[in-house]
């Protein structure tokens, strides 16, 4: 290995599928590529016997919680591996994400036996204060990886206060587009880069005309999480011009928590509207190119996005897309009627407006496509991974001197709980009171917790 390789850690705190998970493999592969040394920590998997009482345990403690805009999501029984290859030579280390300080203490030791150059935390929420708070003391810079929009962070996942506070430890700042810095103070501008994810192009490119006389796909891919990807409404879009278009079927290919009711609904829908065979679910698949490729349209549902990496890929693959304009990260990457066109209103009337007009026109498919696949030159391999080097070498040159660094008195790390759960307004506490980890200490939480509860019933 060089002598100027980097050791880069890698904080994933995710074991579904998903954008974050494949954005932690794809730089782990692409930093493995260019000579440096990974060790990915990853949350250890729910072993999978055990996943269902995971999911009842989650479902009692999520009924102590007031109704949130986005539920947040279940962790998973998958190792990052198992859903994203990773290079030969990349070490995946598990650890049990918590916010419990002494948990957080013997996170920080383990990191710091680890003696690497730079962290790179990648997540959507209040969790990089808890990671920041981590990397107290160890004198690894913290690398701030935001993988949302601003306006989702600040209004749904998390907060404004909480947000600038864990960038304002941060000895780099990563926001996925150039719009996104606008959301930051002038004290934090100079560590921020605005760097987008990456994408290939599939050596074949779709058909947006499709074969004549042969049945035409519209395509919706995704993970079912009906609150932020809206398949619902892609469904009843499609329910609103599907007789028009008898030869067009609707293919969903993905899973999530909210498959069964989205299958209900799409049970529903056909039923009511004649589409019988005509709304399809393929499930997971482990070849999602190919499914790009042989599909004719793209509908691209989400209320809120970061950069999405389906939309990316469907477009790198020549297909015509049809997103909302409203959907924060989509506007950056589909110009209107050059590659791509956007519903303006978020409702399945406006998407479906747009739908008809790229299923009633193969000319304006096939430009549309052409157009598409062009346009993700921006966002190749090469220059995106190259950034990610460039900030890389930066954060690392201040190992052993990090903004965390800065703060001389250690006991700062026995607030991380605090820190954490002072956020959640929902719990009626008595902060006099010392938060540990002992039984009583859990105890006397599930009590708080309990009593809540009851005033809201009574």
């Amino acid at each position: 290995m060089a002598a100027d390789s980097l050791h880069i850690l890698i904080a994933n705190n995710y074991t579904i599928r998903g954008g974050i998970p494949k954005a932690v493999a794809a730089l782990a592969n692409a930093m493995t590529d260019r000579g440096h040394r990974v060790t990915i920590l990853n949350q250890r998997p729910v072993p999978r016997l055990l996943f269902p009482l995971y999911r009842l345990w989650r479902a009692l403690r999520d009924m102590s919680y007031p109704p949130a805009p986005v539920p947040a999501p279940l962790q998973g029984t998958r190792p990052i591996s198992r859903d994203y290859p990773l290079r030969e030579g990349i070490r995946v280390l598990h650890f049990q994400f918590t916010d419990r300080n002494l948990k957080v203490q013997q996170l920080r030791e383990r990191i710091r036996q680890l003696d690497s150059d730079v962290c790179v935390c990648p997540m959507a929420d209040g969790a990089h204060l808890v990671w920041a708070v981590t990397l107290l003391g160890s004198g690894v810079p913290y690398v701030y990886s935001e993988r949302h929009s601003p306006q989702t962070i600040e209004n749904e996942f998390w907060n404004r206060k909480g947000r600038l506070a864990a960038m304002s430890g941060a000895d780099a700042i990563h926001l996925l587009l150039p719009s996104y810095l606008d959301s930051l103070p002038d004290f934090l501008r100079g560590r921020a880069r605005a760097i987008p994810n990456a994408v290939k192009l599939p050596g074949r490119a779709a058909d947006p005309a499709g074969a004549p006389g042969a049945r035409k796909t519209l395509l919706w891919l995704g993970r079912l999480h009906e609150p932020l990807k809206q398949c619902r409404m892609a469904v009843d879009a499609f329910a609103l011009i599907a007789q028009k278009f008898p030869d067009w079927d609707l293919h969903i290919v993905g899973d999530g928590p909210d498959g069964p009711l989205i299958r209900a609904h799409a049970k529903q829908v056909a039923g009511r509207h004649n589409l019988e065979g005509r709304i399809q679910f393929l499930g997971e698949s482990g070849d999602v190119p190919a499914h790009f490729t042989s599909a004719q349209a793209y509908c691209f549902s989400s209320r809120t996005e970061g950069m999405p990496n389906a939309l990316l890929e469907g477009m790198a693959a020549g297909l015509p897309c049809v997103a909302f304009a409203g959907c924060p990260g989509v506007a950056d990457i589909i110009t209107h009627g050059k590659n791509g066109l956007l519903a303006q209103a978020m409702d399945a009337s406006s998407l479906a407006g747009q739908l008809e007009r790229l299923l009633a026109d193969a000319p304006l498919r096939e430009r549309l496509g052409a157009a598409a696949r062009e346009s993700m030159a921006r966002f190749s391999e090469t220059a995106v991974f190259d950034a990610w080097e460039g900030m890389l070498r930066e954060a690392a040159a201040q190992k052993g001197a990090t903004v965390m660094d800065a703060f001389s008195r250690e006991p700062f790390a026995s607030m991380a709980r605090l820190s954490s759960r002072a956020r959640q307004e929902w719990a009626l506490r008595d902060f006099g009171q010392p938060l540990c980890d002992s039984l009583a200490g859990r105890l006397r939480e599930a009590w708080y917790i309990f009593r809540w509860r009851l005033q809201q019933w009574l």
